[in-house]
């Protein structure tokens, strides 16, 4: 199970509600989750594709994919709307209230049963991120990660694997990240992205960006090739250190100055096929920035700075407002985001 893939279900009329239960069900039973949550992901699936087709104006996606956390597994739901947005979410999710003449139960009910909740609601349309996860009394919640990373990736339709990877391991101070775009998109980017995950996770906790990479140079000789970014951040020593090449865009972006934002440069050249001498970099890292890293499926041309409060959302809220407004739709897609932990009460 692809553990960072997401399936897309375009929301044209209430019959997709169907396919999104049957996939629900597939993730659940897969990951041994309890009727329980199934039920509880089944109505928060119910109310967000209800809530598109009377709200949503167009681009109207439900994103599904399994998820875990702390050592809990569970299934992450994403909705997604381009228009004018809700002008109050906030009230919104208040029992009894209501914008359409109904009972009022929609956001408010989504927030109730979830595990993790966040929204993100502008004139450009809303973002609504649902988690449930298995109830394991030793596990959940468990959280000692001293940063937070959401992301989102998408296959180019209609493949059925994805030719991006990713992966990350976080602790009490530092962060690990790859971003993998494999090249081209299908079975072939995929086998040569899932390789490069498999010799970055042999070398991560041990070996410096730049030697990972070489590794991974060296391991994907046999494949299709592929690009791609390590990052190693710490909190502690209030440094991040990265090496990557090809394609990959990465910028970081302070939290109360997004005009200050640095994109991290990388080598020319494709990993297993031709790459000159590499060295890691080094650059500040702190807990007023923010990290977004991506495949070459999202446009260079994005800019948060147009989305008022963006960086006070969940990760993974920033990660689906960029695939909404910069998807290329032509290739594999990947946004990843990444930042320190801090004590952010989300809607």
């Amino acid at each position: 199970m692809d553990f960072n893939l997401h399936t897309v279900f375009p929301v044209e009329d209430r019959s997709y509600l169907a396919l999104i239960k049957n996939k629900i069900k597939d993730i659940g039973q897969e990951l041994l989750l309890g009727d329980t949550e199934i039920g509880k992901l089944n109505i928060i699936a119910t109310e967000l594709v209800t809530n598109l087709i009377k709200f949503g104006e167009h681009g109207r996606e439900i994103l599904i994919k399994p998820v875990v956390f702390s050592e809990v597994s569970g299934v992450e739901i994403v909705s997604i709307d381009k228009g004018s947005g809700a002008k109050d979410p906030v009230r919104m999710m208040e029992d009894g209230y209501s914008t359409a003449g109904t009972k009022g139960e929609g956001l408010g009910a989504i927030k109730r049963l979830s595990d993790e909740f966040d929204i993100y609601s502008q004139s450009t349309g809303t973002i609504v991120l649902a988690r449930v996860f298995k109830k394991t009394k030793s596990l959940y919640p468990k959280t000692k990660e001293g940063f937070e990373v959401g992301g989102v990736m998408v296959a180019k339709i209609p493949e059925t694997v994805c030719g991006d990877q990713w992966h990350y391991v976080t602790d009490d101070n530092g962060l690990s990240l790859a971003v993998i775009d494999g090249l081209g998109h299908g079975k072939e980017a995929n086998e040569a992205a899932v390789e490069a995950i498999n010799i970055y996770k042999e070398n991560i906790k041990s070996e410096t960006p730049d030697f990972i990479v070489d590794k991974i140079h060296s391991g994907l000789k046999k494949t299709r090739g592929a690009v791609g970014l390590i990052i190693h951040a710490d909190n502690q020593k209030k440094n991040m250190i990265h090496c990557g090449v090809g394609n990959i865009g990465c910028k970081v972006i302070s939290n109360y100055s997004m005009e200050n934002a640095k994109s991290l440069i990388l080598f020319n050249g494709i990993l297993g096929l031709n790459v000159k001498r590499m060295n890691s970099t080094i650059n500040i890292w702190d807990n007023t920035k923010t990290m977004v890293v991506h495949s070459d499926g999202l446009t260079s041309r994005w800019d948060l700075h147009k989305y008022p409060g963006i960086l006070n959302r969940h990760p993974t809220i920033i990660a689906a407002v960029l695939y909404r407004d910069f998807n290329r739709r032509t290739d594999d897609i990947t946004v990843v985001v990444a930042r320190t932990k801090r004590a952010i009460n989300y809607v």
